[in-house]
């Protein structure tokens, strides 16, 4: 066998080897990913209301305002089409993976949706002592 037959067949038979190496450490990649996210998703994504905590891996479990139960605008039917499953499945809103654009939009849809009308979030985020204090270069004490 020459030299140049033996490269080919080297790489062939080294290619063999390599091959399902390659492929599952390409699967545990993907892994490793989709864990990391759902344990950061979970662990970090908290939504501080001024009445509560979301977490925004959590169902959003609120009444739809009556503003929005007949939704009749063609644009806006388009958007909620998007991010809403179809009718007849579960809808959790939870974003389990937080990376993932399409559970993000379909818990902001709910987030906004459900909380549109809730007089607390009218109210100026912060009293007269923190906005000095942030006003005067420092970071305020207390919760923000």
């Amino acid at each position: 066998m020459s030299p140049a037959d033996q490269g080919v067949a080297g790489r062939s038979a080294g290619g063999l080897a390599v091959r399902p190496i390659t492929a599952f450490a390409e699967r545990y990649r993907r892994f490793a990913r989709d864990l990391t996210r759902r344990i950061l998703s979970e662990a970090f994504m908290v939504l501080r209301m001024p009445d509560g905590v979301l977490a925004l891996g959590a169902n959003l479990d609120v009444p739809v305002p009556a503003v929005f139960e007949v939704l009749d605008e063609p644009d806006l039917l388009v958007l909620v089409n998007s991010v809403e499953p179809p009718v007849g499945v579960c809808d959790d809103s939870g974003a389990e993976d937080w990376a993932n654009l399409h559970q993000r939009m379909h818990y902001i849809f709910h987030l906004f949706r459900g909380f549109h009308e809730r007089p607390v979030l009218f109210d100026a985020p912060f009293s007269a002592a923190p906005v000095e204090a942030i006003r005067a270069g420092r970071i305020p004490a207390g919760l923000l």
